[in-house]
């Protein structure tokens, strides 16, 4: 292809990504590293500027699970500017202020998973608000996928994981569809 097509091509998604309506995070997130790329690397440069720095090193910072898929993608454009190794089991267990990632206690935030590791049954526990309904526990695979999820029913809960395998899972507790807490879970055998 010629430079003059290729450039029109890239016009062409420019344009059509602006167009999206983005209003979750994953998409928010997804448009942002899109005009990133399309104005960066689609067009052979590799440098970003201060301010596409700090959208992608913010985006990069975020849990793959609230942040989505994008986040993988800012972490590729990152790494033209600093090489990082990102601990998505830290990342995803916090509440951070990204990119710091100043860590929050289960204590602080109100939720909990115990024990942890586990092999057969958990304990999950958060803080009841007044008039709060009942919210959602969901469990995820290391790739985002739904394994278990319940009806949260008042402050704790014993749930049997017994038909897990071994690895590492998120819990996490969500109300009225916005997940308030993500916390990681080791799922292991016990002899």
């Amino acid at each position: 292809m010629t430079k003059t097509i290729i450039a029109d091509k890239i016009k062409t998604l420019v344009a059509d990504n602006e167009r999206i309506n983005a209003q979750a995070l994953p998409e928010v997130n997804e448009k942002e590293v899109n005009r990133i790329y399309l104005n960066t690397v689609a067009q052979g440069k590799t440098t970003l500027s201060a301010d596409q720095t700090a959208i992608v090193k913010k985006i990069a910072y975020q849990c793959p699970l609230q942040g989505g898929n994008a986040v993988f993608a800012a972490r590729s454009l990152y790494a033209l500017v600093e090489d990082v190794n990102f601990d998505d089991f830290a990342l995803c267990n916090t509440k951070n202020d990204a990119p710091t990632g100043r860590s929050v206690s289960k204590i602080e935030t109100g939720y909990a998973v115990t024990p942890n590791p586990a092999s057969d049954l958990i304990t999950v526990s958060r803080e009841v608000k007044d008039n709060e309904k009942e919210g959602i526990w969901t469990v995820f695979d290391m790739s985002g996928r739904i394994v278990k999820s319940w009806n949260a029913v008042g402050e704790k809960q014993n749930m049997s994981i017994q038909e897990l395998s071994e690895g590492v899972y998120f819990v996490s507790y969500s109300l009225n569809d916005i997940k308030q807490f993500t916390l990681k879970l080791i799922k292991v055998k016990f002899n």
